[in-house]
């Protein structure tokens, strides 16, 4: 069992897969404001004002210095496995438009934003590994460090 289902303590009867994830969202069945973690619906955090200030920086500086055949998405799926984090920031290859009927599958860059999540973000760190993301980042706002994850 995988560490944030420990934490949760969450039977694997309780799983999902993407599919029915997407299905019960789109009939409305689950709120929108949650991820798919290793199969479990998970609520996401409420977005503090110091969290949304330090995430639209965040996208507004790595808009004005990345390459064009990089897009930054802010708060958007990540499909990945029997997951589907909903990072703060993320660098995926291609345009707006390689992305209309599917979510990315990997990303170059990622990035979590912790306010008060920062032990939630570290648990997704194995996730982020597994889709051959080469760099993930959390952001520690309480203890104003940078965890660092690199492939």
């Amino acid at each position: 069992m995988s560490a944030i289902l420990e934490k949760l303590n969450i039977d694997k009867s309780l799983r999902y897969d993407l599919e029915s994830y997407h299905r019960l969202g789109a009939t409305g069945a689950i709120p929108r404001n949650t991820e798919l973690i290793h199969g479990v619906v998970v609520n996401k955090m409420t977005i503090s004002p110091k969290h949304r200030k330090v995430v639209n920086k965040l996208r507004d500086i790595l808009t004005s210095v990345m390459e064009e055949r990089f897009i930054v998405l802010q708060e958007s799926p990540i499909s990945i496995g029997d997951s589907e984090p909903e990072p703060d920031i993320s660098t995926v290859a291609g345009t707006h438009d390689d992305y209309s009927d599917k979510h990315p599958e990997t990303a170059a860059f990622v990035v979590e934003v912790a306010f008060s999540s920062f032990e939630d973000d570290l648990l997704k760190a194995d996730i982020y590994a597994s889709a051959n993301i080469a760099i993930y980042w959390i952001l520690d706002l309480q203890n104003n460090k940078i965890e660092v994850f690199q492939k």
